[in-house]
């Protein structure tokens, strides 16, 4: 069903007074202007819609667009109500007027957020009051209630003016999320949370970068068209290497809480220095000794992903290509594993940065 256009919406907005006494219509172009019991308003309509992706199926908005009509309405006395209509329930949205009001013109649209769930759940006869999350109220009522909302309007909505910093200053993570849309520009994978799922799920089952970075241009490309190749990887990446990061620290932090385990290793017999790993959180990983540190890195990043290195210590690999006795690579079992009892707390230094740079982690390595 197609939505009403702007007439079609102020016809059955005006429909819905029902020739009420108090009701005298002054104009109506794209503004519906009237008096309502004395009080003198301006109406701006627009039909309710589902807010597209990346918002879940659950939210709906109307945005309220540039107009020169609205510039003399900014600093008029007049109250000024922005209504979203809901064709399927018949309803309208009406949002705080004063932030309306505010926002008048502030930038090419303002969107106001609703939920279908709410609209859905709406009476004949009730007017119901909802609050999304960040505080902002809106008041929702069939079409066929419009004279008991207008009527009981002050209970519902305080018009004194705020000063502009208190308005600015309650419209700021609203403004956030629409810049980020309006401008087709995504700052960061986290503001964004069907992005970050659809990230966070390729990169579970183990996709490659291209991979993401491929189905995010497919998937949301037209949701940020100012975005391109070199954008999207440089995001991709830049959220991946933090989560690489992170599950490094809570690996470590699992791997040192089962330090019993590793108590067959074998103690470095090549000098008395200890060697510390200090993450970019500023946590500090030691262990005993430094082969001990340098096990429990290597068991931390993976035993995998350490033989590709290729890392040579006195002319042989430090993972060999078959692990000892078969079955997947073990630290423990490993050959290499004995050899470490032979490396100094520099060659174990030398050893952990190759390891944090090949993975992009930013830490130092102190030998105290």
């Amino acid at each position: 069903m197609p939505y009403p256009k702007n007439k079609e919406l102020i016809d059955i907005f005006i429909a819905s007074f029902k020739s009420h006494s108090d009701f005298k219509l002054l104009s109506k172009d794209i503004i519906v202007h009237f008096l309502f019991e004395e009080v003198e308003y301006y109406v701006y309509l627009k039909c309710i819609s589902y807010a597209g992706r990346p918002y879940p199926d659950n939210v709906t908005r109307a945005q309220l667009p540039q107009h020169t009509a609205f510039e003399s309405i900014k600093d008029s006395p007049a109250r000024f109500l922005f209504l979203g209509y809901d064709l399927d329930n018949k309803l309208f949205v009406c949002w705080d007027p004063v932030k309306s009001k505010s926002r008048l013109n502030r930038r090419s649209y303002v969107s106001f957020f609703s939920r279908k769930s709410i609209q859905e759940s709406v009476l004949p006869g009730e007017i119901k009051t909802a609050h999304l999350t960040n505080g902002d109220r809106f008041v929702l009522f069939k079409a066929e209630d419009t004279i008991v909302f207008f009527s009981t309007i002050d209970n519902y909505f305080s018009f004194v003016e705020s000063s502009q910093s208190s308005i600015q200053t309650i419209n700021a993570e609203e403004e956030q999320e629409e810049i980020s849309t309006i401008s087709g520009m995504l700052e960061k994978i986290e503001e964004d949370s069907s992005v970050m799922l659809l990230v966070n799920e390729l990169q579970d089952a183990q996709s490659d970068r291209m991979t993401i970075i491929a189905s995010c241009m497919n998937t949301f490309g037209s949701f940020y068209p100012n975005m391109g190749f070199n954008n999207w990887k440089n995001l991709i990446y830049n959220y991946l290497d933090k989560f690489q990061e992170v599950k490094l620290i809570d690996d470590i932090s699992l791997v040192e809480d089962q330090a019993s385990e590793y108590k067959k290793l074998v103690e470095d017999k090549s000098d008395d220095r200890k060697v510390f790993v200090v993450l970019p959180n500023g946590k500090k990983i030691s262990s005993q000794t430094s082969v001990q540190l340098l096990s429990l890195m290597i068991n931390s990043v993976g035993v995998g992903i350490v033989k590709k290195l290729a890392i040579m210590v006195d002319g042989e690999r430090l993972i060999q290509d078959k692990p000892h006795g078969g079955g997947d690579y073990s630290l423990e079992l490993s050959p290499q594993t004995y050899m470490y009892s032979n490396l100094s707390s520099y060659q174990v230094s030398d050893i952990l940065k190759k390891i944090c740079s090949v993975i992009k982690l930013d830490c130092k390595i102190l030998i105290q």
